[in-house]
């Protein structure tokens, strides 16, 4: 009789387990269609975390580094942006100021600032401000993209910069 019983239970499991694999499987494919390409960007030899939950008390499941390529279905909760293949679990979520559409370029150059007025120089994209470049202010530029720049002071919007070269 237990062995009748054990039988059962193991066939009901496996059971359990391909419905969990199809499901798995399945899920996964429709996704691929629908995600988009995008790219961390911070401080440089930096990283951000890839949290389990979209808020900053959830337990981090891995990190990327600036200019990771990274895919996103462009899922936003509470700040914070759903990535795929990163870290244990290959879903997180991404603090949305670190993450870009168009790819960086990892740069070294000086650059300065052409704005008439302030320009702000914020914590992460559209993040706190942390400094103001006024007109002709010089600063670092370590990453360049279409619409943002990492500079030593913070993110700043590339079309308020002038840079060597570019």
């Amino acid at each position: 009789m237990w062995k009748k019983i054990l039988k059962t239970l193991l066939e009901i499991a496996l059971i359990a387990l391909a419905v969990y694999l199809f499901i798995t499987l399945t899920s996964s494919i429709s996704f691929s269609e629908e995600l988009t390409e995008a790219w961390v960007i911070c401080q440089p030899d930096d990283y951000v975390n890839v949290r389990m939950n979209p808020n900053r008390k959830s337990e981090a499941v891995g990190y990327a580094e600036a200019g990771d390529k990274i895919l996103t279905d462009e899922k936003v909760s509470n700040g914070f942006i759903r990535v795929y293949g990163i870290g244990e679990m290959g879903v997180g979520w991404i603090h949305k100021g670190y993450v870009i559409y168009d790819e960086p370029e990892r740069i070294d150059r000086m650059a300065c600032s052409i704005s008439r007025g302030r320009v702000a120089c914020r914590k992460w994209i559209k993040g706190k401000v942390r400094a103001w470049l006024h007109n002709c202010d010089d600063v670092n530029v370590y990453w360049f993209s279409e619409e943002w720049c990492v500079t030593n002071k913070g993110f700043v919007q590339t079309e308020y910069l002038e840079m060597e070269g570019i």
